[in-house]
């Protein structure tokens, strides 16, 4: 099949206002009118969905984004190949710059910049970050000054298996979750309480824990 044979395969002819789903590969056959002009469609569905919500997202019509990119590509003769590539390379765009605003360094700063005690977790008990009032919350509860290895030196636990308490936070729709914790640092142990709520992490499961008391 040539390209003007795939062309005419996903745009058809029109005689009124068209929607309707067809079986083969989920195909899902759409009328819009653009620049005053009707073109019949014929696409995945998922791909419909997808252009459906850049549309929603952006506040236009869907027939505007059609019009827009066959005015744009004169010498296009198949509009159903452009959508695609264009919901791909949108969703493709969302994603990486998802991905740069849920990075460990960002998630980090949002640690950084509470002004309360606060340190970043992960499910496996790790600890990865905390903030500098963290530091100064363990100086008064241990009476140490020389801090520079508190991140190896200091015992952490929560009341509440971190698996159990990240399944809390998932079926609560990441509403925050209290819970108590205690530090250990030589022999002495500290206990407190902490408000604990995912971090918009996409690479790992992460929490932010904010010390209340």
């Amino acid at each position: 099949m040539d390209v003007r044979d795939q062309a005419r395969s996903d745009v058809e002819p029109v005689g009124g206002d068209v929607d309707k789903a067809s079986p083969a590969a989920g195909y899902r056959f759409r009328a819009l009118t653009t620049n005053g002009k009707r073109r019949g469609l014929r696409l995945e569905a998922q791909f419909w969905s997808v252009l459906e919500t850049i549309a929603s997202e952006e506040e236009r019509r869907l027939s505007d984004i059609v019009g827009d990119l066959a005015e744009n590509s004169p010498d296009a003769i198949n509009i159903a190949s452009l959508l695609r590539v264009y919901a791909l390379t949108r969703t493709s765009q969302q994603l990486w710059e998802m991905r740069a605003r849920t990075g460990r360094e960002n998630i980090d700063r949002l640690v950084q910049a509470c002004p309360s005690p606060a340190f970043l977790l992960s499910e496996k008990k790790r600890l990865y970050a905390f903030n500098t009032a963290f530091v100064r919350f363990v100086s008064r509860s241990f009476a140490r000054e020389n801090l520079e290895s508190l991140g190896r030196e200091l015992r952490l636990n929560l009341d509440q298996n971190t698996d159990v308490l990240v399944k809390r936070l998932r079926e609560g729709d990441n509403a925050f979750v209290q819970v108590g914790f205690a530090v250990g640092m030589d022999d002495r142990r500290v206990r407190g309480t902490i408000n604990a709520v995912l971090a918009p992490a996409w690479k790992e499961t992460l929490m932010i824990c904010y010390v209340v008391d």
